[in-house]
């Protein structure tokens, strides 16, 4: 058997970790494994609690339903890889262990979200140029042909684009994990 390709191994952060959440469509599924009319593979979605740890031959078992980390012939590789796992969660600084409030602690010092900076535009030549201090912001912006009424359409900046004055345009910049931006507003100039 090649390990390599057809072995699958998962250790859960959360020990036990909740399954599914129930919310959504998931709704229906819970249901159904309450009144008993699942199949003991399709109940597996929708347990309460999952193993600390899950080990699929992925080409015997495509499904993953047979979880084979309690076989005692399975134990070097799970040491095999448990051991690969802890190297590159330490070498890739990996935060998936850490406690949510420290995590966040870690991330956003007092615990204080940090806000995107304020984009700065530029306005030459008919074209407007946009920037943002903050690093990894993305920016985006909407024109407008009045000021009642506003397009649905948020465009991502880019590049430099054309502007006659006759639009009002919006532009705020916002990064994962941060605030957005104040929204920046050019008003029409007719």
């Amino acid at each position: 058997m090649d390990v390599f390709v057809s072995i699958f191994y998962v250790l859960e952060y959360r020990i036990p970790s909740p399954g599914l959440a129930p919310g959504g469509l998931l709704n229906l599924g819970f249901r159904l494994k309450a009144m008993g009319k699942l199949t003991p593979e399709q109940s597996l979605w929708f347990r309460d609690t999952k193993p600390a740890f899950e080990l699929f031959d992925t080409k015997t078992d495509p499904h993953e339903v047979n979880n084979l980390a309690d076989d005692p012939a399975y134990k070097e590789k799970i040491e095999e890889l448990s051991n690969a796992l802890d190297t590159w969660i330490e070498n890739t600084n990996d935060r998936g262990m850490l406690d949510e409030k420290k995590y966040l602690e870690s991330i956003w010092p007092g615990l204080q979200q940090p806000q995107t900076a304020n984009p700065t535009v530029i306005e030459k030549n008919g074209k407007i140029s946009i920037e943002c201090a903050t690093p990894g912001a993305s920016i985006a912006y909407q024109r407008s042909s009045d000021n009642t009424r506003t397009s649905k359409n948020w465009q991502v900046y880019q590049d430099a684009f054309s502007h006659d004055g006759k639009d009002t345009i919006k532009i705020v910049a916002h990064r994962i994990g941060y605030l957005p931006s104040e929204t920046i507003i050019i008003p029409s100039s007719r």
